[in-house]
């Protein structure tokens, strides 16, 4: 894990946005699908690059999205502060059954043929992977190319998003499912980890 340092005050709003973005590994495109940006999302992203001002809401969204405040994004300097770089490993579905998914597991596995770079977060602890959504049997809540952010640590609450399958030999592959006062008695329930954020298509 990196710290880094973005940028310092005497820089425009395009110029932290674009190095915000390059330290972040991510494509136009990228910053414009985890903004939700659909329509001319790339183009968006590239204009406010290139000095167009954005929108109060476009700057609040940006700055969600890079973990920074509003504030350091439309002025720099100290108020800017830090980011930190957390590269989780995408776990694949059919990887899910072999072992419980941690990071030091599927790094050590070898196997891993994603990562996903997000701003570091304190909800995300050290056990934390990415897995990416292939169906639309949640949607809209959740949709085929999302990204989930899955902590096996986490305990779930009532009305979570739990990735969960069945120990038995007929059970089919783990799947997204709800937590429920019913799943807490059943035994045969295996949980891979409770989903603790999302990245719209992805």
């Amino acid at each position: 894990m990196n710290k880094l340092s973005i940028v310092n005050g005497s820089t425009s709003l395009g110029e932290r946005l674009r190095r915000l973005r390059q330290v972040m590994g991510w494509s136009q495109n990228e910053v414009a699908r985890k903004c939700g940006w659909h329509n001319n999302g790339q183009a968006r992203i590239s204009y406010y690059e290139r000095g167009r001002s954005p929108s109060l809401a476009d700057v609040e969204m940006l700055a969600q999205v890079f973990n920074v405040t509003a504030q350091s994004l439309l002025f720099g300097g100290d108020a800017q502060g830090k980011v930190q770089i957390r590269r989780l490993p995408v776990v694949a579905w059919e990887q899910l059954r072999m072992r419980q998914p941690t990071d030091k597991k599927i790094r050590k596995s070898g196997k891993v043929k994603e990562y996903l770079s997000v701003p570091s977060d304190p909800r995300y602890g050290p056990t934390v992977y990415a897995l990416r959504v292939n169906d639309n049997k949640h949607a809209p809540a959740i949709a085929r190319g999302d990204m989930l952010i899955v902590d096996p640590a986490r305990l779930p609450r009532v009305g979570q998003y739990i990735v969960a399958g069945l120990n038995t030999k007929a059970a089919k592959k783990p799947a997204l499912c709800r937590w429920n006062e019913k799943s807490q008695g059943d035994e045969r329930l295996v949980i891979y980890g409770t989903v603790i954020s999302k990245i719209t298509n992805y």
